[in-house]
């Protein structure tokens, strides 16, 4: 939920103000670390108490205070987005409980039937054959996430993200569903550099989330097999400028996420400027754009 939810709201409404180039405040919004950290007025949140975190007191002030998060002028919260932001401080601020588990809740449901929750890449895939429902059974039970992009189609989303403990021998367990997989979340799992090796089988991958794991750019040749790779997420990860340099001569390539993580600034303009038809991401998109 944290990932697919949360950082989609906060990235869109409040990044412009509170990230790594602009930190009003003295406050970043990036991670659940910054948050809980928080700026020149204390922490931005306290876990089940939404009413006396500052985040929600600065989003819920009148548009007229010059203490109104986002301030006057600014895109603003819709009000589902603020119910959410406020239930998810309410119930514990997790950064590991799925959508799943909280799609039933009246707030997530409503959010959900409302809001784009997922930066979709445009499909454009073969034909394929669906896979075997025993087998997608199996792998839901070991802790997958596995859903069709859209109702009927052979292509799915998979997740760990309610499997931290994942490893490079575990991961083989998607080896049966590879062409399949449109796009996989391994964010904040145990997989290291040699998983690119299973992953890089998966043909038809659209987007890849290696998010706070030990991936480093020694697994850059193998993530270039995927030529149908549209967006790439390496934030907090060993991602480092020649790395960056040799993802961005993919020619699908359309984002890659690298906050925090080894690549200097000047990399990262020079890369805009070399290869103008893809955004990097290092946290300061929202102040300056390729």
């Amino acid at each position: 939920m944290y990932d697919k939810i949360i950082t989609p709201i906060l990235s869109a409404k409040c990044y412009q103000c509170h990230s790594a180039i602009k930190k009003k405040g003295n406050l970043r919004l990036q991670t659940i670390d910054l948050i809980m950290k928080g700026g020149k007025s204390g922490p931005g949140i306290k876990s089940g108490d939404a009413s006396h975190s500052e985040l929600m007191k600065r989003i819920l002030l009148d548009i007229q205070d010059e203490k109104r998060m986002p301030p006057k002028g600014k895109k603003q919260l819709s009000n589902e987005e603020v119910r959410v932001l406020y239930w998810w401080i309410q119930n514990g601020t997790s950064s590991s409980t799925t959508i799943m588990e909280v799609k039933k809740n009246d707030t997530i449901l409503a959010f959900l039937s409302n809001a784009k929750v997922k930066e979709e890449p445009t499909l454009n895939l073969p034909p394929i054959k669906k896979v075997d429902s025993l087998l997608l059974v199996k792998l839901k039970n070991a802790k997958w996430e596995i859903h069709a992009i859209s109702k009927g189609s052979p292509y799915l989303d998979v997740s760990a993200i309610s499997f931290s403990s994942l490893t490079n021998e575990t991961l083989l367990t998607i080896n049966g569903i590879a062409s399949n997989i449109a796009w996989l979340h391994l964010g904040n799992t145990q997989i290291n550099d040699q998983a690119m090796q299973i992953i890089s089988k998966c043909a038809n991958l659209l987007k890849l989330n290696l998010s706070y794991t030990t991936i480093s750019s020694a697994s850059v040749p193998e993530i270039k097999k995927l030529n149908k790779l549209q967006f790439l997420n390496l934030i907090n990860t060993s991602l480092d400028d020649n790395g960056l340099r040799q993802l961005c001569m993919m020619p699908g390539l359309k984002k890659i996420y690298c906050w925090n993580s080894l690549v200097s600034k000047q990399a990262v303009e020079e890369c805009r400027k070399k290869y103008p038809g893809i955004t990097i991401d290092n946290g300061e998109n929202n102040i300056v754009k390729p």
